[in-house]
């Protein structure tokens, strides 16, 4: 089956487009998963740090209890 001149431009251009839209996608996906990635790096060292200041604040009030027992 022979395919006119003017249909296999056409068919060109579309397969051009798809390309060109899937190498696009493909890339805007990596930097959203960059992008995610640091994100979560972000809000786990938040958490951890609230962890740690929340451990370190009751460490605290532990020892100031103890200091006004010794007193």
């Amino acid at each position: 089956m022979f395919i006119s001149a003017s249909r296999s431009v056409y068919l060109l251009r579309y397969v051009t487009i798809i390309l060109i839209l899937s190498y696009h996608c493909a890339s805007v996906e990596k930097l959203m998963i960059k992008y995610f990635e640091k994100i979560s790096c972000l809000f786990y060292e938040r958490k951890n740090q609230e962890l740690f200041v929340k451990q370190h604040s009751s460490n605290f009030e532990y020892v100031l209890e103890l200091k006004d027992e010794i007193q």
